[in-house]
């Protein structure tokens, strides 16, 4: 794709390239701790239009801020559903999440009767352009982040070595990680302009990167998904754990 595109590496089209996908990363991540804990959810992308539809269908008689809630807790309700059906019924996740895509995408076709949906109370359109339009120049935040990163990466790493034991994961991805951050802010040349759903791109996935590697929570899932049954001999819920990995999805 670069190649006889030489804008194709500019800070502005890579900005672009990081919004546009910033709302499926979102998704994605999320979907990684259902995967996480030894299952996995076809539902997502429904689930997602469902809430998009009751926060746009609810926003002009109940505000902005109630229909978010709304939506989320509809799409909180709907990942309650897969997850009791999946763990306390024993039916398969695969056959779950299919029929719960295509039920949800039924309720959103009926729901919309099949047309877009917009707001048009001055103040929910505002709020909402306020959310999803502003913009913040990270170049110094994605630097400190970077130097952070690596250095907690590579320490975890010099004292798995220095032990004699294997190098974790999850020191591996951080320091990658951190290199990633240090390697763009150096791409971008002093300024990298991002856009708000970015920026919660980016604290999201801090949030469940932090908690899955360094939390008692996110551990329980890791044991949970890896082996279940050892888990549940050692104390773990295991069917608690995995319903929340599809509540959180």
């Amino acid at each position: 794709t670069y190649l006889g595109r030489a804008n194709y590496l500019s800070v502005l089209n890579l900005s672009n390239v990081i919004y546009q996908s910033s709302l499926i990363a979102i998704m994605a991540v999320a979907m990684t701790v259902v995967l996480i804990s030894g299952n996995f959810d076809l539902s997502v992308a429904s689930v997602a239009a469902f809430a998009a539809v009751l926060l746009i269908g609810n926003a002009d008689a109940i505000g902005f801020w109630p229909a978010a809630a709304l939506a989320l807790a509809g799409a909180m309700g709907i990942g309650l559903i897969n997850g009791v059906i999946v763990q306390y019924v024993g039916i398969n996740a695969f056959i779950v999440t299919l029929g719960t895509m295509t039920a949800v995408r039924g309720l959103v076709l009926i729901y919309t009767d099949g047309r877009s949906l917009s707001a048009s109370d001055p103040a929910v359109v505002a709020t909402m352009k306020a959310v999803e339009g502003g913009s913040h120049d990270v170049f110094w935040l994605l630097l400190v982040a970077g130097i952070l990163l690596l250095v907690l990466g590579a320490s975890g790493l010099f004292k798995a070595y220095s032990a004699g034991g294997a190098l974790r994961p999850v020191s591996i991805g951080t320091a990658a990680g951190g290199a990633a951050f240090l390697l763009v802010a150096w791409a971008c040349g002093g300024e990298l302009v991002l856009r708000n759903p970015v920026i919660y791109m980016g604290l999201f996935s801090g949030a469940v990167w932090f908690t899955l590697g360094y939390t008692m929570v996110g551990r329980r899932i890791y044991a949970s998904g890896g082996n279940p049954e050892a888990a549940r001999l050692s104390g773990i819920n295991v069917t608690r754990y995995k319903l929340l990995a599809f509540v959180f999805c």
